[in-house]
């Protein structure tokens, strides 16, 4: 997709029922802008560039439009060196999109999304036969049919050796843990943020938990070998179900000024943490912390993205 990210000092927060907070502009109105950017993203190429900028031989299973703007999503991606061999072009639809709103200087954030191709990317069992590979990195999927695409990666990894990492989007997440765990027993890292996983919990046992340990340990025999419950910038827990070993790492408390793109950071350093450093638990997770606390200090989901070289010289 393409970010169009925009910061506005107009507007007024409200407050609504459990501590929940509302944007509202006057009907009619027009907004200015006090800055706008314009970056690659999505949870597919987020998790990619990520990935290659930490060193791994990446490749993106994408689909975008036969536009101008899917055009230029090829080239970013391969700029970061990701190939691009199964990126789909649809003659059909139009690139996606998504307008980011950022008020009054505040890290979080409110999107309007357009999918646009995503919603008919297509994974087909021949397709995936080809590709030669260590790692699956799955973010969210926002097709129809994506109980279905799930079930043909699931065949696939067990099928090839393939290590799974799923950092999943609404739709799988809404759909509970009676659909989702036959898929999570056959992952090695799953990722996602502190309410998520209060939800989650609560489709299969219902009743909410008080803490993100308190989640994980609910989860603990849903199947991956790894489960990070992220808490913002206070930092995230990461439990490994084999040893049954539970560590906390708190945040970088650097200033944030966009939180675009932090899940994705987090979930791509975590992967290649968790490979980089031969299953080293707390290596992993600092790499992670270390990675979406970067990507926040910057506007875009990518612009802060850590390099190869600058984990090597924080570990040395």
């Amino acid at each position: 997709m393409r970010d169009i990210t925009f910061l506005t000092e107009q507007g007024q927060i409200f407050k609504g029922k459990h501590g929940a907070e509302f944007l509202g502009f006057e009907l009619g109105s027009k907004i200015n802008l006090a800055g706008a950017d314009f970056n690659l993203g999505g949870g597919a190429c987020n998790t990619a560039v990520a990935l290659a900028r930490l060193g791994m031989k990446t490749a993106a299973l994408v689909r975008v439009g036969a536009d101008k703007e899917g055009e230029k999503i090829i080239e970013d991606l391969r700029a970061d060196s990701v190939e691009t061999n199964w990126v789909q072009v649809d003659k059909n639809d139009s690139t996606g999109f998504s307008f980011i709103c950022r008020w009054n200087q505040r890290r979080n954030h409110m999107a309007f999304m357009y999918r646009g191709a995503a919603e008919k990317l297509e994974i087909k069992a021949a397709g995936l036969n080809k590709i030669k590979t260590r790692w699956l990195a799955l973010s969210s999927l926002s097709q129809e049919d994506w109980r279905d695409d799930v079930a043909v990666l699931t065949r696939w990894v067990k099928r090839a050796g393939v290590k799974w990492a799923w950092n999943p989007g609404n739709l799988q997440l809404q759909a509970g843990a009676k659909i989702l765990k036959p898929f999570l027993k056959h992952t090695e890292i799953l990722t996602m943020n502190e309410a998520e996983a209060q939800r989650l919990v609560f489709s299969a046992e219902k009743k909410l938990t008080r803490s993100p340990r308190e989640s994980l340990l609910a989860m603990r025999d849903w199947g991956p070998r790894l489960i990070a419950i992220t808490c913002g910038a206070k930092g995230a827990y990461l439990l490994d179900c084999q040893k049954q070993e539970l560590i906390f790492a708190p945040g970088t408390k650097k200033k944030a000024v966009d939180a675009t793109g932090a899940g994705d950071a987090f979930f791509s350093g975590l992967t290649a943490g968790w490979d980089i450093f031969q299953e080293n638990l707390r290596r992993a997770l600092k790499l992670a912390i270390l990675n979406s606390g970067s990507v926040v200090t910057k506007i875009g989901a990518q612009n802060g993205l850590l390099t190869a070289q600058a984990i090597k010289k924080y570990f040395k």
